[in-house]
């Protein structure tokens, strides 16, 4: 056998020649597809061997409409062929602008695949949940919405593998062969690690993604066929693929499809928006949060704690400095946003410093269960993060990256014994884990590290910087890389590489959400520790702006074994607790449920919960702890579904009294005497269900009687603190029998209660009387018995609260007769009036204590029915108001009119979600409903009238009308309005349905400045219940013309127009009602007003002009509507509307050739002005075989009613009776008074000569 090298550019082929008979056939040596197949971001090959000479075998590349190929820096591209018109700016070029794109006319050669691997298996797959498939041979996998599946193996053979529906399937490092491969409707495929997938038949991508999962990952995608990525129809997704893609067919890209890699097909084509990318292939990069520079001493994103006496975290020389150069500290700085462990990817990097000490601890990266409140672990070794004998661990922590100078981490920190003392070690610790008493004593297994990093320590001014990467986007797995890069170097190095931390380490189930905290620690020898620089890249994150501060605990401070002790817990949002989770935390509609774990855990011999340990509230709840046997427990959170913004631990108080840590601490005892009373209403005797109970002494059968001391404290008493508790109790005669002893005064010095019968249960029943509200501490003690003092408090109700209202002049606003409207009005809607809320007793008295803040006021409509309720000004209680003597004074306002049922509410108890449960809340209790007060009240009226702008419409006028001229139509709305609103759109909504007689009527305001008189009918504007204004539409107002006695129209200027000499008039409303009326929001009322807009109007005639002509002829006479402008009339070119009617005229002979005095001439023509101008003509209408006269007549169009008058001696004027209705056109012309508009026509001023003469050639007219 001889072997032949054959060399082409970057190319060996080996061709093998048999040249002996006998040898058994060749065997091939098959080509790997690597990376080095893609020396460019889009290459072509030859079907066979290497030559361009038919067009089988060359390659082709196509580039269509907006497609781009970026990545070629300027270079032809490897193909044989190209679209010959490719758009100039598909390629890029080297210096990253647009280009045409180029080929070489040349190729890559072809390449001789390995077989395909065939899938023989049976298994079919459907999968619609998260799931891990170790199957290494599959006939059919299916994926639909909700699948997430994790391909196990190194190699898997699939027959058929389709993706619909959102699906995601990950694939890791390994080899796998897919025969038929099809991808729709956003599903997913997410390579980790460096993977190679074969395709055998033609693949398909609509609308679907093959990415990375990290920058370690790595795809090689061989298709023996060809490969086509499209958008998906319904979804509109482009369909996008990282990594290098071969084909040995072709590879289409359409729909703005991308390739973020590079390509090498035989035919590439890129249609529409496609684009094929080459950006060395990184995967998506996670959204960076701001970087913490600590250039000033704002740590606002961070909260800081410190074990015992440390020194807490603070800002120093531009670096965060974590701790001191103190022996023994251990501190830590929790960065305050959270991260979802669901399907999210985190980076962490951070610059850390080790120097100035004597070489130990060293400092930890910590990532912990968001739901547990945070608090360090152990100094020295453990870092912060692991524990120590009598020292817990970090509360919630699930993985700890300590940077260890000195070499205890990997020795101490944990329960499990590490590989011992390694100076200069990296290294990971796992999850810690709680002891029964919810104490983090356990767990914080050594997992693995790196020792081979060079010195940490020493570094003042040397920075390295440190990567931790946190993948868990795969169902079940969380991935972890550690990287360093060292200052001068420049490079990242690995420094643990990536694995799954879930995998045999023990490691407790993956969190909800983790948050990340840096702690650091020094022991018997120190070192500082400088963090810089830091920030956080993350897929997912939340920041915490508004997180619990901190737990409050209030109890009696005493617990007994005799009975549970009642304790209230509240979710603080602020140092103070004035603010409570959710009660005052923002709301955007999407606040969480707040859900706690309670210390002491379940199981405590000590004493449990009665409800449980876990529990779900808003704001605060009442809980009972029951005592188990003598001992001490401490009160806390084992766990917050809303994480703590800091450090804070649960803070506790001894009945109302100041808040600590220590107070968290309850001693049970078996001899206390418990008090057991329940909450009562002041001034009304309590039932008989209160009681003592003394139970660490064997009682007979028949019960003891016993001496007991008993006092009072006031605990919430803040203005009466003299009165007593009325007392009773049970004592037993000599008979046995049991009676209620004589009303006993209990202030606050002992008194002795002689023989109170305790029964054989150690119970001795009470009743109590209290004439006034607040919180009384009751303390009791067994006469004999020195420890055995006991005490409870109980909280004294108000029965209910009372309202009342006053205005500025001191009247009630009692309404008494709602359903009519009241007898009175009482203020306008808006306007400030004065309520009073007081608190009574059982008794009716004055509840003088009673100083509730947070009272809720409210309203609802009364009258009218159809009305809607208005808005209060204050529906709490404002800033500045104070109680005094059991009342407090509001000022209230309502925003709408009518009557109203004004209420005052006590705080409202809740069962868990908001649902009321019928109860009051008062000092914390919720044991009895504080009635309401109630008030009706009223009548509030409109404040003012607003009008809107009036319309006055004149069709084909410009909505200018003439003097005298009725407006088409007239639109007029006022809108009844609350005081301090100005907008139309903020009427009020209620007035429309009042009694009429109880709504405003609306008159004209006359213009005294002018002698046009403006009839506008206000009778007939209305209120209507479909509408919120005074409506008046009239279509037959009309500023009228002035005339004199004669009744002689005057020529006005111009009123409300544009023109020069134009007037301005001041027409308007007037109103008067049952209630106070204006037109003004102010204390002064206005009754008139002005319109807004004035009605527009010109005097205005109609005008012809005289003419001669030839006898029979037919004369043209122009016709003008004119106006007065104030110096002359002139042509109204905003008239397309005036009409005339030849046939609608009077006729008047001046002279006759035959002396007749009557003529049959006439005007003709008729229609309406076109710019104010028109023309019409004039006849003789001589029968036919007569001879034609010479005449001159006067001829009116008829405008109105009214005929023209003859002066003496003329002769008689003879009308039609048909006329137009446009009086408003007539004018005084002849000083006869106002006549329609005439022209004088003379027939035959020269005989046979054409020309016709107008009016102004002298003498030739008889005017």
């Amino acid at each position: 056998m001889i072997s032949i090298l054959i060399r082409f550019p970057s190319v060996i082929f080996f061709f093998l020649c048999v040249v002996a008979l006998g040898v058994a056939p060749p065997s091939y040596a098959y080509d790997e597809i690597g990376i080095e197949r893609f020396p460019n971001v889009v290459q072509g090959h030859a079907n066979r061997g290497i030559q361009c000479s038919s067009s089988r075998n060359a390659s082709q590349l196509f580039v269509y409409n907006d497609a781009t190929i970026k990545g070629t820096k300027g270079l032809d591209l490897h193909f044989c062929r190209g679209f010959n018109y490719m758009p100039s700016t598909s390629c890029d070029d080297q210096y990253g602008g647009r280009r045409a794109c180029s080929i070489s006319y040349t190729q890559y050669p072809a390449l001789q695949l390995k077989p395909f691997q065939k899938a023989s298996g049976r298994d079919r797959i459907s999968c619609t949940a998260p799931q891990n498939i170790y199957s290494q041979d599959l006939k059919f996998f299916t994926g639909f919405q909700g699948c997430h599946a994790a391909f196990m193996t190194s190699e898997h053979k699939i027959k058929s593998l389709v993706l619909y529906e959102a699906s995601v399937i990950h694939f890791f490092d390994g080899e796998h062969w897919i025969e038929d491969l099809g991808m729709h409707d956003g599903s997913r495929i997410i390579i980790h690690g460096h993977v190679k997938i074969h395709l055998e038949k033609p693949a398909q991508l609509n609308g679907s993604q093959i990415e990375y999962a990290d920058s370690n990952a790595q795809l090689t995608l061989v298709s023996r066929s060809s490969i086509e990525l499209s958008h998906d129809a319904s979804t509109h997704q482009q369909s996008k693929i990282s990594g290098y893609v071969y084909a040995k067919s072709s590879v289409s890209l359409n729909n703005g499809s991308v390739i973020s890699g590079r390509v090498n097909t035989q035919m590439l084509t890129l249609n529409d928006q496609s684009l094929i990318d080459d950006p060395d292939i990184q995967p998506a990069r996670c959204e960076y949060l701001p970087k913490e520079t600590f250039s000033s001493n704002n740590v606002d994103n961070w909260s800081i704690v410190g074990y015992k006496n440390s020194t807490k975290p603070h800002v120093e020389n531009g670096r965060f400095r974590m701790n001191s150069l103190r022996n023994n500290q251990a501190t830590a700085a929790v960065y305050n946003y959270l991260f979802p462990s669901d399907d999210n990817y985190v980076e962490v990097e951070f610059d850390h410093f080790a120097h100035s000490g004597s070489g130990a601890d060293g400092l930890a990266l910590v990532l912990s269960d968001a739901s547990v409140p945070p608090q360090t672990g152990a100094f020295g070794g453990p870092l912060g993060y692991g524990l120590k004998t009598g020292i817990q661990g970090f509360a919630g922590g699930w993985l700890g990256l300590g940077i260890d100078e000195y070499g205890n981490y990997a020795r101490a920190g944990g329960t499990d014994i590490g590989p011992g003392f390694t100076p200069n070690n990296v290294a990971l610790r796992g999850s810690g884990r709680q002891d029964a008493a919810g104490h983090w004593v356990a767990g914080y297994r050594y997992i693995q590290g790196n020792h081979s990093l060079g010195n940490l320590d020493g570094r003042k001014n040397q920075t390295h910087r440190y990567k931790m990467m946190i993948d868990s986007r795969v169902s079940g797995k969380v991935f972890v890389t550690v990287k360093r890069i060292v200052e001068g170097v420049n490079l990242w190095q690995t420094v643990i590489p990536r694995f799954d931390v879930m995998q045999r380490y023990g490691q407790s189930a993956i969190p909800e959400n983790f948050r990340i905290s840096i702690t650091a620690s020094t022991g018997s020898l120190t070192n500082v520790h400088d963090l810089d620089n830091f920030q956080v890249c993350a897929d997912k994150h939340q920041k915490i702006t508004e997180g619990i501060h901190h737990f409050e605990f209030d109890y009696a401070g005493s617990g007994s074994t005799c009975q549970s002790s009642d304790i209230t817990l509240r979710a603080c949002l602020n140092e103070s607790c004035s603010k409570l989770y959710p009660r005052d935390a923002y709301n955007d509609g999407s606040l969480p449920v707040l859900s706690v774990d309670l210390l002491p855990a379940q199981g405590s011999d000590v004493a449990n919960w009665e409800e449980g340990t876990s529990v779900r509230f808003d704001n605060e709840v009442r809980l009972k702890l029951k005592g188990e046997r003598a001992g001490i427990v401490k009160l806390g959170i084992a766990k917050s579904s809303i994480p703590q913004s800091g450090f804070d631990e649960a803070r506790c108080r001894i009945n109302g009294g100041p808040l600590s840590i220590a107070n968290c601490e309850v001693t049970f005892s078996s001899h206390v005497l418990a008090v057991e009373v329940k909450d009562i209403v002041a001034s009304k005797q309590s039932s008989g269900d209160n009681y003592l109970s003394f139970c660490s002494q064997n009682t007979s059968q028949e019960g003891l009687s016993r001496d007991v001391n008993m006092s009072i404290e006031y605990e919430v008493a803040p203005v009466e603190r003299s009165k007593p508790v009325s007392f009773i109790y049970q004592k037993k005669r000599k008979s046995g029998e049991l009676f209620w002893s004589q009303p006993f005064e209990l202030n606050t010095s002992n008194a002795k209660l002689t023989d109170v019968y305790f029964d054989n249960k150690g119970s001795a029943a009470f009743k109590i009387r209290y004439a006034e509200v607040g919180k009384i501490k009751l303390k009791a003690r067994v006469a004999d018995i020195d420890d055995s003092a006991g005490f409870k408090s109980f909280v004294s109700f108000p029965a209910g609260l009372r309202l009342s209202a006053y205005n500025h002049t001191g009247t009630k606003g009692d309404c008494s007769d709602t359903t009519e409207g009241c007898a009175r009005g009482f203020v306008a809607a808006g306007e400030v009036f004065e309520t009073t809320v007081v608190a009574y007793q059982n008794d009716n008295s004055v509840a003088r204590n009673y100083q509730e803040s947070d009272l809720l006021m409210a309203n609802h409509i009364l009258y009218p029915v159809q009305g809607v309720d208005g808005q209060l000004l204050n529906t709490t209680l404002p800033e500045g108001a104070a109680w005094k003597e059991g009342e407090v004074k509001v000022p209230q306002a309502l925003s709408e009119v009518g009557a109203f049922e004004l209420t005052v509410q006590a705080p409202i108890a809740r069962q868990f979600g908001g649902g009321d449960i019928g109860k009051s809340v008062y000092l914390g209790s919720q044991a009895f409903k504080i009635e309401d007060g109630r008030l009706a009240i009223g009548r509030f009226y409109p404040k003012y009238f607003l009008q809107e702008n009036p319309e006055w419409h004149v069709a084909n006028q410009n909505d200018i009308a003439y003097l005298g001229q009725t407006y088409d139509s007239t639109v007029h709305q006022v809108y009844p309005m609350a005081s301090g609103e100005s907008g139309v759109g903020n009427a009020l909504n209620n007035y429309r349905f009042f009694r009429s007689d109880l709504q405003a009527k609306f008159g004209v305001l006359g213009d005294s400045a002018i002698d046009n008189r403006l009839l506008l009918d206000t009778e007939a504007g209305s209120w209507s219940t479909d509408r919120k204004h005074w409506l008046l539409s009239d279509n037959a107002a009309v500023l009228k013309r002035d005339t004199d006695s004669y009744g002689v129209s005057r020529k006005d200027t111009p009123f409300n127009t544009s023109d020069a000499n134009s007037t301005v008039t001041h027409f308007g409303l007037t109103v008067e009602g049952t209630d106070p009326v204006s037109f003004t929001d102010s204390d002064t009322l206005a009754n008139s007003v002005e319109f807004p807009v004035q009605p527009p109007a010109r005097y205005g005639r109609m005008a012809l002009d005289d003419i001669g002509g030839n006898s029979g002829s037919t004369l043209t006479i122009p016709l003008r509507a004119e106006f007065w402008d104030g110096r002359a009339f002139v042509v109204n070119e905003d008239d397309e509307r005036s009409i005339f009617n030849g046939s609608k005229a009077c006729q008047q002979v001046i002279w006759h050739s035959d002396s007749a005095t009557t003529t049959l001439a006439s005007l003709n023509g008729s229609g309406s002005v076109d710019d104010g101008e028109a023309e019409v003509t004039a006849n003789q209408n001589t029968p036919a075989g007569s001879d034609v006269p010479r005449e001159q007549v006067r001829l009116w169009l008829r405008m109105g009613g009214s005929k023209p008058n003859k002066k003496m001696s003329e002769n008689d004027i003879s009308c039609s009776t048909d006329y137009e209705e446009q009086p408003w056109l007539q004018y005084n012309w002849r000083q006869l008074g106002d006549e329609d508009p005439s022209t004088v026509v003379t027939f035959g001023i020269y005989r046979g000569n054409d020309r016709v003469i107008y009016r102004g050639e002298s003498g030739l007219t008889g005017q």
